[in-house]
């Protein structure tokens, strides 16, 4: 991968990072304040946020645990979601992926500082 689609690949991810992050701690909030009519719409979009985010990230580091650490948490994710038990994402979110989301991004953030040195 070049230099120039690597830049764009941390910048992505580091996006859907903090994306993915944010919107877990909203729909948590949410849950905690019985605002369930709000969840679905959110729900789809942390999906999609973490599908971008690990097609990005893979474009970093293809061989890197912490994708496939995602993928096993997005599993379980995914059978809460099916249930719409939203208790039970939300304590997927805060013990299980959102550990792995600042995960990500802190190797992101010594990519960033790899690039940085390399230019």
């Amino acid at each position: 991968m070049s230099n120039e689609n690597t830049i764009e690949s941390i910048k992505k991810a580091s996006y859907y990072c903090q994306s993915c992050y944010t919107s877990m701690e909203l729909f948590n909030d949410l849950v905690e304040n019985r605002k369930l009519e709000l969840l679905n719409p959110l729900l789809a979009k942390i999906i999609e946020d973490i599908s971008n985010l690990i097609r990005f990230y893979s474009n970093i580091n293809s061989q890197d645990l912490l994708i496939s650490d995602m993928n096993s948490k997005l599993e379980i994710f995914l059978d809460g979601y099916e249930n719409l038990d939203y208790y039970y994402i939300k304590d997927i979110f805060i013990y299980e992926m959102i550990p792995v989301v600042e995960n990500i991004f802190n190797e992101i953030k010594r990519n960033i500082s790899v690039q940085q040195n390399y230019n």
